[in-house]
């Protein structure tokens, strides 16, 4: 089936079961729009998540990686975050293929440890989560996805940044009734489930890379949200396990560099 013909079927279906679609994606609306209600929700998030001064979240994440062929494969990986501001946070990172990674910072020093290899990096690097973050990412050239989700700086200033906004629905997930919300800005289109009430956490998010040839996109679920959690200095303090081998920092492939070796492109 055509995508052409997918979607005048599912058109089709909404004429004749009676179906409204007032509140439905597919209905006409100006792209270049700014819902002012979706903006501040988006803020409330933001400041939410960067006020909590503890926080542990499970993320089931998958990604397009584009091959030289011009497909796109998806990888995925499972993380638990464990955030204790102003300067403590540690990632454990399980992919699809089972290698396991663990990125740990305890305000002094940055540290990858790569649990199936038995090999780690390390740097000092004293500061904050954000000062952290933007070394490893930007001086190391190493990916650290939702990483901004987390900081305590928002990620864009959203009143200049977005170029258009709506409310699309209200959803259910994971048991949360959630505003669905849609946002573009020159570079990336998100759209983000926010739960409603006096917690607005996400807990789905979709980001498209629309500068990215194809457009691959980004996907996180998230679950098992804690604001409260008990967390020890100890857990993020890396000791290195016997034999294991210090190695130096290595950039890893960028999205659309990723080659046909799944090996390399599932890292």
């Amino acid at each position: 089936m055509t995508v052409l013909t997918r979607s005048a079927f599912i058109v089709f279906l909404f004429l004749v079961l009676g179906f409204t679609t007032s509140n439905s994606i597919s209905q006409e609306t100006d792209s270049q729009s700014i819902d002012s209600e979706s903006i501040t929700d988006l803020q409330k998030m933001f400041d939410f998540i960067s006020e909590s001064k503890k926080i542990s979240v499970t993320t089931e994440s998958n990604y397009d990686a584009r091959q030289k062929s011009g497909q796109f494969i998806e990888f995925g990986a499972t993380s638990k975050w464990y955030i204790k501001r102003p300067n403590h946070v540690r990632v454990d990172i399980e992919n699809r293929d089972g290698d396991e990674r663990v990125f740990y910072f305890d305000g002094n020093t940055i540290t990858l440890y790569d649990k199936t290899q038995n090999v780690y990096a390390t740097v000092i690097k004293k500061g904050n989560l954000d000062q952290a973050f933007d070394y490893y990412m930007d001086e190391l050239d190493m990916p650290m996805p939702l990483a901004e989700l987390f900081s305590e700086k928002h990620p864009f200033d959203v009143n200049k940044s977005v170029i258009s906004s709506m409310y699309v629905d209200e959803s259910e997930i994971n048991g949360f009734v959630c505003d669905d919300l849609a946002f573009r800005t020159e570079e990336v289109d998100l759209q983000v489930w926010i739960e409603q009430g006096k917690k607005p956490l996400p807990q789905r998010m979709v980001i498209t890379y629309k500068e990215s040839p194809g457009s691959p996109q980004y996907r996180a679920r998230f679950s098992d949200w804690n604001l409260s959690p008990k967390l020890k200095d100890s857990l993020f303090e890396f000791k290195p396990p016997k034999d294991a081998e210090k190695i130096q920092f290595s950039p890893i492939i960028k999205r659309d560099q990723i080659t046909e070796d799944k090996n390399k492109g599932g890292q």
